[in-house]
Formats: structure tokens, C-alpha cells, sequence
């Protein structure tokens, strides 16, 4: 066995020792992201002190991890630069967790033509249930006051019924839907709001939403890991903010296409097979 590919601390701890004692293997180690930085964020926020202990239990694992393994891959250098904190010299680097085919931009989106916002996302990950009922509660009575008859579509696996009872005239709560079904939604819908209070890392209902050259408007949380997010997706942290900036960007069609544009470019450059091999050839011979 030349090189053992682990993913996710949960998993790869259970046969971390097991690979370094009985084989010669390189052993790389994907974390997907920061468990213990996720947790704490989460504490942070909701000051919940089992969260704080879970934290610290994740740290151990995770620290466990990289101190047993040969290369340390994480979805963005935001990853790598926290784990570098503690371990100054450890061969961590970013890879992209997501691959798309390399995309041409043959017409301008008609966004004329479309109405509403969306949210992806699957509802089996905690930020997301938050980031949905702090849009609903704090956010989207703002918009509804310019925009009465605004249409919020919220996407995703396996909602639970906090988020099942928001549905209404203005709240369209799908659950999961097909691969055509997204797509349609994409092409339909005007803005993507990704509106996540924590988390670490690069967000996948980001990274998907530029590849479908939706304009987005997001949080710091949101936007982490989107080198340059600032001349491609509006970020905003308050919710008077994330509001005005939702109503602002709607009916600017000049800035809805050139979000739209730049979006797809930072994917063809970042997300595409050859990005990835660029990187891990440093690391797998051929």
C-alpha cells in the first residue's frame, strides 16, 4: 500500500495505528473541517457548555491526527492556517473539496425573469437549521416590509418541524428535492441567501450556487475560505444588513450579472480537475 487516503476524525482515528504500525503507507489525511473550531464558534454563540467540552474533545482527536499522519488537506487555507497555529511546520495545504467541469458563459443570466430567494442546504447540519430561523425571525420581516410578496424557497433534506411550521404565502419549504429539481430552482430563483451564523471552513451550498452563477448574499461565516469573496459575493453580518443588502442587489441588474460572471470564473479557476491535481502532485507521484 503506497498511500492511505482518510477522511473525516471520527473515522480515521479508529485506524490511524493500526495503518502506522502494520504498513509503509503515506498516510494523508482530508479533515472536511475544523470539528473543534466549529463547535467552539457554535459555544461561542449560543454559550452552551456541552459544546465547550465537545470542543475540546474534537481538538485532542484532531491534534491526534495530524500529528500521526504525513499530509493534512482541508477544504481552504483558512483550515490550514488555524491548524498552523499550533503546528508551525506541518505539511498542511488546501485542496478544493468540490471538482466541476469547466464551464463556459455562453448568455448572461435573464434575471428579469426570475423572482425570489433560496437557501440550500441539508437540515441533518445544526448551522443550517440556525442560519434558516435566524433568516425567517430576524431577516426576512425586513425585506417583506419593501417586498410583500418576496418568496423565500428553502431547500434541504430532512427538515425538522421548526423548520417545516415556517411555511406560508411567503415561505416555501420543499424538503429534498431532485438534481433537476435544484437546477430548476436555480435557474428560477433571482438571489441565494447563505445566511450562517458558524461553521468553519468552505461552505458547499456556496461553492455550488457560484457554479450556477447565482448572485449571493451571505455572512463572514458564509463567505470564509472565497479568496478575493469580497468583488464576488455582498457579505454582511448585521440583520439590518443582510436585509439591505438583499433589497439593494435584487433589482440591480448590473450587479446581479456581474456576481453571476465573477462567480463562475472563481470556479473555473479554483473548483476544476486541474486545480486539484495541481496541487496533490506534490504529494502523490505519478
Amino acid at each position: 500500500i503506497d498511500y492511505v487516503y482518510m477522511n473525516r476524525p471520527h473515522i480515521s482515528i479508529k485506524y490511524v495505528d493500526v495503518l502506522k504500525n502494520y504498513t509503509n503507507s503515506k498516510i494523508i489525511y482530508y479533515g472536511h473541517d475544523l470539528h473543534f473550531l466549529r463547535e467552539f464558534r457554535e459555544y461561542e454563540l449560543t454559550g452552551i457548555e456541552n459544546l465547550k467540552k465537545s470542543a475540546e474533545e474534537w481538538k485532542k482527536t484532531e491534534f491526534e491526527l495530524y500529528e500521526k499522519s504525513d499530509v493534512i488537506y482541508y477544504p481552504s487555507d483558512v483550515e490550514v492556517q488555524e491548524i498552523r497555529k499550533y503546528y508551525p511546520n506541518i505539511n498542511a495545504k488546501a485542496i478544493p473539496a468540490y471538482i466541476f467541469e469547466e464551464k463556459e458563459m455562453h448568455n448572461q443570466k435573464q434575471f428579469q425573469n426570475t423572482e425570489g430567494l433560496l437557501f440550500v442546504g441539508g437540515f441533518g447540519h445544526k448551522p443550517n437549521i440556525d442560519a434558516v430561523l435566524w433568516f425567517t425571525s430576524s431577516i426576512l420581516p425586513k425585506i417583506l416590509k419593501e417586498k410583500p410578496n418576496m418568496k423565500f424557497y428553502i431547500v434541504g433534506s430532512n427538515p425538522p418541524n421548526e423548520i417545516k411550521s415556517l411555511a406560508s404565502e411567503n415561505i416555501i419549504v420543499t424538503g429534498f428535492v431532485s438534481d433537476e429539481e435544484l437546477i430548476e430552482l436555480y435557474n428560477q430563483c433571482r438571489i441565494v441567501v447563505v445566511p450562517l451564523r458558524y461553521g468553519a471552513g468552505v461552505k458547499g451550498k456556496v461553492v455550488e450556487a457560484m457554479y450556477y452563477q447565482m448572485p449571493i448574499v451571505t455572512t463572514l461565516v458564509g463567505a470564509e475560505g472565497i479568496v478575493g469573496s469580497e468583488n464576488i459575493l455582498a457579505i454582511a453580518e448585521s440583520e439590518k444588513d443582510f436585509s439591505r443588502k438583499v433589497l439593494d442587489l435584487y433589482d440591480d441588474v448590473d450587479s446581479l450579472n456581474s456576481q453571476s460572471i465573477a462567480s463562475l470564473k472563481y470556479i473555473n479557476e479554483n473548483f476544476t480537475s486541474k486545480a486539484v491535481q495541481k496541487i496533490i502532485s506534490a504529494d502523490i507521484s505519478d
